[in-house]
């Protein structure tokens, strides 16, 4: 783009407010006047409404070839999703029917810039460059966010990760598999806290079928992790952060073989109470956590 048409573009961005508002939102005469009705300063410092609304969250189209903002309704708190063409220097109101194809902000780009993956209305979508169709990956009450191509292995773009909740996901484009490398928990490990049968040690020495049943618990939970563990099939073994800490952030590796974590105690409030927390110095430098 040459710098004229990068001013012509600002030009028409920043004229789409002074367009004319809709008869609506301005009100009608007194009687026995003529003209237009005057508009006082005290109206105009109350309400933008009267000189019109700018342009909000502007952002650029996949294509370049227009540009998307929202636009505050007058007299409403409702606000619309306006594409304007840049060729022609046209908005047009996108009707909710379109939103969800509609070019959406942010999201991720393959290397070939070939797909691009973003989140929409806490959904996942797949677009591609050469179409400009998009394909809906998700359909779920839960908000997945954050998508981003993976990299790491032979098969290119083929592995997305994403955000659900506080856990981490990947969906194969190829399988529609969805899979989860690693399960982090705020809690303790139940096979390190004591059974509450067990803590009353003279009735385990005192009945042999107490303790039977302990060791029959523990058996069984160690074959289920350990085949958990060999068998690709299932989800990854979690890892127990204890339950004093809270996530302050995360981020998965490009490959999905690493996961950063921030953690701070549960019941920091920032400042000196903070760092003179009982929990602070094990917790005021980042984990890293291998996923499966």
């Amino acid at each position: 783009m040459t710098i004229r048409q990068s001013l012509c573009a600002t030009t028409l961005l920043l004229a789409a407010p002074l367009l004319a508002l809709p008869a609506r939102a301005l009100p009608p005469p007194a009687p026995g006047s003529s003209g237009s009705p005057a508009v006082t300063l005290e109206q105009i410092m109350a309400a933008a409404d009267w000189i019109g609304n700018p342009p909000e969250h502007a952002y650029w189209g996949d294509d370049g070839r227009a540009v998307y903002y929202e636009r505050k309704r007058p007299w409403e708190e409702l606000r619309d999703l306006v594409r304007l063409d840049l060729r022609s220097g046209t908005p047009r109101v996108v009707p909710p029917a379109e939103k969800g194809t509609a070019d959406a902000p942010g999201g991720d780009w393959s290397r070939d810039r070939k797909w691009k993956v973003y989140a929409w209305q806490g959904d996942l979508f797949l677009k591609s460059a050469a179409t400009g169709k998009s394909r809906q990956l998700t359909r779920t009450a839960e908000e997945e966010r954050e998508p981003r191509f993976m990299t790491g292995d032979q098969r290119g773009d083929q592995r997305i990760s994403f955000r659900r909740g506080d856990g981490f996901f990947v969906f194969d484009l190829a399988t529609g598999l969805v899979s989860q490398p690693v399960d982090v928990r705020l809690a303790k490990d139940p096979a390190d806290e004591d059974d509450p049968t067990y803590l009353k040690a003279e009735q385990l020495r005192l009945f042999d079928v107490l303790r039977k049943r302990k060791s029959d618990r523990d058996a069984a939970r160690a074959e289920d992790r350990a085949a958990q563990r060999t068998d690709a099939t299932r989800p990854p073994l979690p890892f127990y952060l204890g339950d004093k800490l809270k996530i302050v952030d995360a981020a998965l590796s490009p490959s999905g073989d690493w996961l950063l974590l921030v953690t701070a105690p549960k019941d920091a409030k920032g400042g000196k109470d903070a760092k003179d927390s009982k929990d602070s110095k094990d917790s005021d430098e980042p984990h890293t956590i291998m996923p499966k």
